[in-house]
């Protein structure tokens, strides 16, 4: 009787910590539910929120000082958080070299550039943009060369410009990027002293420079005498399966991997076009949700890469786990605190994934220049 008793109350244990858990990032941001994007049937209106379009009626001509395109290079996928612990699970990315990043990223360009001049606007390109006199004396010192690493609130990109030109943020864009020194100074604000002051001077100084950068563009305008135009397109991967509260205790081996899909991020995925004649102002296009490929390049070709040292760590907090469920179910003090993070290494085809990111990519670009067009 006793026996039984105890295999009752663990199993109500496990029914009570077994409640689906929302797809959410580890930090708990709660995001749009992902749009299935079938490129033939690409609805600007539907798929696309557009503001302040009126700042372009008259415009003739734009300067794109940055044109660039992120690839997904690592990403947290399956995850969620349990009290005062967390599982994720971790996805590398064997996406395109380079050089054929590169070359995708200059073929979208030339085509958002005969998109624009196809609807009578003057285009002044990036590699234009940085000969001039007031990219010298402003925005020079501000910009990065591509390709680079960056920093996102999912994981790593790789950001590429328009024939390699340099790169950079205005404010409001990758607010929730740190580079590694902000988030050392961000969590010794909780440890020692003068934490909390490295991170405010860092956001001060990032303030200084995003500051910086208008005032750079809006001397770009005035000598160009056009308008000023940003696209950023960015490529990352979107978890489909959804975790149960007890999945990491539950799974095993292969069984944490989950069901990514390629997705243009809404995060980062916008235009915007900025003019600083009479009143001036901002219009900007976006997409209201990740856009998930049509294209599966993922699910043949996942496989966990979990060291040794993480496998015997992931195991033994496991352990730990269940043992807190079942002193919990009988009134013991047990936390059911639970840290994991399995690591999966994720090799699409190269050249099939070329040719999902270049169809999926041009159908948004489309879409934005359909904005466009009724609004100049």
């Amino acid at each position: 009787m006793r026996k039984f008793k105890k295999t009752s109350a663990m199993a109500l244990a496990l029914m009570c910590l077994s409640a689906p858990a929302s797809g959410q990032l580890l930090g708990g941001k709660r995001e749009a539910k992902p749009i299935a994007f079938d490129v033939r049937a690409a609805n600007a209106t539907v798929l696309t929120n557009a503001s302040k379009l009126e700042v372009l009626r008259g415009i003739r001509s734009v300067v794109i000082p940055q044109f660039t395109v992120e690839f997904v290079d690592r990403s947290t996928g399956l995850s969620m958080r349990q009290r005062d612990g967390a599982v994720a699970v971790s996805y590398s990315i064997a996406g395109l070299d380079d050089v054929a990043a590169q070359a995708l990223v200059d073929t979208l360009y030339a085509s958002w550039t005969a998109g624009l001049q196809g609807q009578g606007i003057t285009v002044i390109s990036p590699d234009a943009a940085t000969g001039m006199a007031s990219w010298s004396r402003g925005l020079a010192g501000l910009a990065k060369q591509t390709p680079a690493m960056i920093d996102t609130p999912m994981g790593r990109n790789r950001i590429f410009g328009a024939r390699a030109t340099p790169y950079y943020f205005l404010d409001g864009e990758r607010a929730a990027a740190q580079s590694g020194a902000a988030k050392t100074a961000s969590g010794l604000g909780g440890l020692v002293p003068f934490g909390g002051m490295a991170k405010g001077f860092m956001g001060m100084g990032k303030a200084m420079k995003a500051g910086g950068a208008r005032l750079g563009e809006m001397r770009l305008g005035e000598e160009a005498n056009a308008a000023v135009m940003h696209i950023r397109l960015v490529i990352g991967i979107r978890e489909t399966d959804k975790p149960s509260r007890l999945f990491a205790a539950l799974r095993s081996g292969d069984a944490f991997i989950g069901d990514p899909r390629f997705a243009i991020e809404a995060g980062g995925s916008s235009i915007d076009v900025t003019s600083y004649v009479g009143k001036g102002g901002r219009a900007e296009i976006r997409i209201p949700a990740d856009l998930l490929f049509a294209q599966d390049l993922l699910s043949e070709r996942l496989v966990m890469a979990n060291s040794g040292t993480a496998t015997a760590g992931n195991v033994a907090a496991r352990g730990l786990f269940l043992a807190g469920a079942v002193s919990s179910s009988f009134g013991g003090g047990g936390g059911i605190n639970l840290k994991q993070t399995h690591n999966v290494s994720a090799t699409p085809d190269q050249a099939a994934f070329a040719a999902a990111a270049q169809e999926n990519l041009k159908a948004v670009q489309e879409m934005f220049l359909q904005r466009l067009a009724g609004a100049w």
